[in-house]
């Protein structure tokens, strides 16, 4: 045992010496340093939001475990690729700069992700030059939406109309009056009489439209189909079926929230709509979309059958 802790202290320092070689190795380092600072909030706050219940960490570990399976897959072929002299220059001076907007927004979050991402990004260019993203675009894709650590927020910031909301309302007004129930729709409100409400009715915002569940169970889609190596068209399947599902699941929780503000009471309520009651809906639609693609998953390829060949049948004459 002793003999391997010197031989990896040994590689360490083999390490940390060839790290202060070159100008070039000494600002990829830096880049490095920065991105174990960088480590240290991000998976801190996946901790905090998984404290909470969410299941986006899953889903940036899910993302991140990808990309890399990815390029590990294909690792061999980096040793052909070497970036030009002016694409090394570019690239180490966006690291610097990068390095020095990092210091500045210590205070902003989101603005530290998106500083470590352009050095992530600059460290690649570097070292392999543009030629590693043509061909390994789609590892560096899952890797970079790994690094953000509430993708949901760009969600929110850049679909600011809520029309998902609307249409859900209006959907649960129709499934109220299928079985009997008043209900009437105005935007994004539902309301459980006619005319409309304000005490009997419940406010679908961009963050219970369903759109972020619905991404989650196509991001869970995705990453299984290239896990497991199946075709576009099936991973393209899954995906299509999981955001239905998602959205389904979804009406029939806003018909539950709207019967909790109505009829249960401001407990019951605010159970459905947290954490705890947020993971009961997530595990039955995961379950349900677990054994509606388990076909696709576990069933082998269908394979071409041959013709079979007859011989010509001889006549004696």
């Amino acid at each position: 045992m002793s003999k391997s802790i010197g031989q990896g202290y040994q590689h360490c320092l083999s390490l940390l010496q060839l790290s202060f070689r070159t100008n070039h190795n000494r600002i990829i380092t830096c880049g490095l340093a920065i991105g174990l600072v960088y480590l240290s909030r991000w998976a801190g706050s996946l901790l905090a939001t998984s404290l909470e219940g969410s299941s986006t960490p899953t889903f940036n570990i899910g993302f991140l475990c990808v990309g890399l399976t990815l390029l590990w897959r294909d690792r061999h072929a980096l040793n052909s690729l070497k970036s030009y002299e002016e694409e090394q220059f570019t690239g180490e001076l966006l690291i610097l700069g990068g390095a020095g907007a990092f210091a500045v927004c210590q205070s902003s979050f989101e603005m530290q992700t998106l500083t470590w991402m352009l050095i992530l990004l600059s460290m690649v260019w570097s070292t392999w030059g543009f030629a590693f993203f043509h061909r390994f675009w789609l590892p560096t894709v899952f890797v970079m939406i790994s690094q953000y650590p509430d993708y949901a927020i760009i969600k929110d910031h850049v679909l600011t109309l809520n029309l998902l909301g609307s249409s859900m309302a209006w959907i649960s007004s129709l499934v109220f009056q299928v079985f009997g129930q008043p209900a009437t729709a105005q935007d994004a409100l539902l309301s459980l009489s006619v005319p409309l409400d304000p005490a009997k009715s419940v406010l679908i915002d961009s963050g219970c439209n369903g759109l972020s569940m619905a991404l989650k169970v196509a991001a869970a889609g995705l990453i299984g189909g290239l896990l497991l190596q199946l075709s576009y068209w099936t991973t393209i399947r899954l995906m299509a079926i999981g955001v239905v599902l998602a959205l389904l699941f979804n009406v029939v929780r806003i018909v539950l929230l709207a019967i909790a503000v109505v009829y249960w009471g401001k407990d019951w309520f605010n159970f459905w709509h947290g954490p705890w009651g947020g993971q009961i809906f997530s595990g039955i639609l995961f379950t349900v979309y677990y054994y509606s693609v388990q076909g696709w998953i576990t069933s082998p390829a269908p394979q071409k059958s041959e013709p079979q060949k007859t011989e010509p049948q001889k006549t004696e004459g």
